[in-house]
């Protein structure tokens, strides 16, 4: 069964983007809005939902092509910080079903608020520890 991709469309070049990176596992493209100079999406050419179907590797080489873009927007563009964010799964709010993680070169004074606003929550923290430890 082939699933119906967006991401998947752009990387076989059946969709036009405007793609600023490319290798044989990762390509990196602006979004069709743009919420900031040089605002880029990165994803693995492979087709991979989310997060936790990727293997390492996929991740690391995504986030090396992360942290060159980012490096290329303070250069290039005069970006002074940057966010990479992401979502995996519908609880997340993730909107393409395609592993990717948004760029967003950030500028002094630019009002971008990107950092979602966060209630604490009450937990047992020796319980985290326990059933989040042992990696």
């Amino acid at each position: 069964m082939t699933v119906a991709c967006s991401f998947c469309d752009i990387v076989a070049g059946r969709a036009a983007a405007d793609v600023v990176f490319r290798s044989a596992d990762v390509i990196a493209f602006l979004p069709r809005v743009l919420y900031a100079a040089g605002h880029t999406l990165i994803a693995p050419c492979r087709h991979v939902a989310t997060i936790w179907e990727c293997q390492n590797d996929e991740l690391s080489r995504l986030a090396a092509v992360a942290r060159d873009l980012s490096l290329r927007s303070c250069e290039a563009l005069g970006a002074t910080g940057c966010n990479l964010l992401h979502a995996s799964g519908e609880d997340a709010q993730q909107s393409v079903p395609h592993v990717h993680v948004h760029l967003l070169p950030r500028y002094a004074g630019d009002g971008i608020d990107a950092w979602p606003a966060l209630s604490p929550v009450a937990v047992d923290r020796a319980v985290l520890v326990r059933k989040l430890g042992g990696m």
